[in-house]
């Protein structure tokens, strides 16, 4: 039902939910711009105007700023900040045409900027759309003052991080931003030491807890300190195969395809496994259910899908190097409780190496070829 449909809506109401679809609205007025005001209640937000805030963020106030005065075409920092179009401007444009544009909600952000005109820090679907989709000539948009396009670029990420419900940053957007913020100097680079690459961790760690808002999963948030550590560092320092990706082509260049084809010959197969215990056997099922009568041993080659950022080291030697004593640790257990002790039959399937995947442990766990299991 479009808006004041069936039932009128009173005069307060129309004060707080605009009716901007006729076509002589083409300007917000000071009116509105002081029912936001109001209504806004900045004290619900103290990571942005409050206590919370970071300290390069200096809040001016809410203002009626043209649309002529805000820069559109600010493609660096467009790009850096959004990597992929926001998918829910249209839902955002429906709504706005039939349930009105809402002064309680909050606003559009702008920086000023040194030239007089402005920059969009949050917001930037919403303009668009008000620019495009409904001719305003002017927004309503608390206004802040940001000296370093880097700081700009922080929070504007921020912000796409933590809103709701639209414009949530992605995967692509956060790491986008990271990888800028070290190209230009906002991450400092460190030397290629224990304690260099420490503090580079720590570092990029510090910015994705203000800029993600928590919607990182514990494997995205290692991959992308991973990768920032490595494109500051200069080479790649870990590898990682996040849900897997990349692993098989991986594992036949360890082995050679040469080698491939005459074990195959031989009947023997090589098979990338994650490293989850509790997945194991089902794996160990479903590997055999597929294979053909001429594969007499299938040998897992164990790999991690994300090294531990903060001890990248200790995780692949617990968790890659260390796995098969676990696991068989485990399998004993397994068999003396449910099997009466019977030994296990490993003749079918071996837990047989491990893809070496960080190069500060290259001495002992070469990078060029799979570990064996002893």
């Amino acid at each position: 039902m479009p808006l004041d449909g069936i039932v009128a809506m009173t005069s307060a109401e129309k004060e707080v939910v605009l009716n901007i679809n006729p076509d002589d609205v083409t300007k917000f007025t000071d009116a509105n711009l002081a029912t936001y005001d109001r209504l806004r209640v900045k004290e619900a937000y103290p990571r942005i105007f409050g206590t919370q805030s970071p300290p390069y963020l200096k809040y001016v106030g809410p203002e009626l700023v043209n649309v002529s005065d805000i820069e559109l075409d600010n493609k660096v920092f467009e790009q850096t900040v959004r990597a992929n179009i926001n998918p829910k401007g249209p839902d955002l444009r429906d709504d706005i045409r039939f349930n009105g544009f809402n002064l309680a909600e909050l606003g559009i952000f702008l920086v000023r900027l040194k030239n007089g005109k402005y920059l969009t820090m949050e917001g930037r679907s919403r303009g668009k759309l008000l620019r495009e989709d409904f001719d305003m000539t002017n927004l309503i948009a608390d206004v802040f003052d940001v000296e370093d396009i880097a700081d700009i670029v922080r929070f504007a990420l921020f912000m796409n991080s933590s809103k709701k419900p639209f414009g949530e940053a992605s995967y692509e957007d956060i790491r986008n931003v990271i990888m800028w913020l070290i190209d230009n100097g906002a991450i400092a680079k460190q030397p290629d030491t224990v304690e260099g690459r420490s503090a580079l961790t720590d570092a990029i760690t510090v910015e994705l807890d203000f800029i993600a808002g928590g919607k990182l999963k514990p494997a995205q948030y290692d991959l992308i300190i991973l990768d920032a550590r490595d494109k500051a560092l200069g080479y790649k320092s870990v590898i990682s195969f996040p849900k897997g990706k990349g692993v098989e082509d991986y594992l036949d260049e360890l082995l050679g395809q040469e080698r491939i084809a005459k074990d195959l010959a031989d009947g023997i197969k090589y098979v990338p496994v994650a490293i989850f215990d509790e997945k194991m056997y089902p794996r160990m099922i479903t590997e055999t259910a597929k294979a053909s009568k001429s594969i007499k041993e299938i040998r897992f080659v164990m790999y991690m899908g994300v090294p531990s950022a903060s001890d990248p080291e200790g995780s692949w030697l617990k968790d890659g190097a260390g796995f098969k004593k676990r696991f068989d640790t485990f399998e004993e257990q397994i068999a003396e409780i449910r099997f009466n002790g019977v030994r296990v039959d490993t003749s079918r399937i071996k837990i047989w190496g491990a893809i070496p995947q960080v190069r500060s442990l290259d001495k002992k766990y070469t990078m060029n070829r799979v570990y064996v299991y002893k």
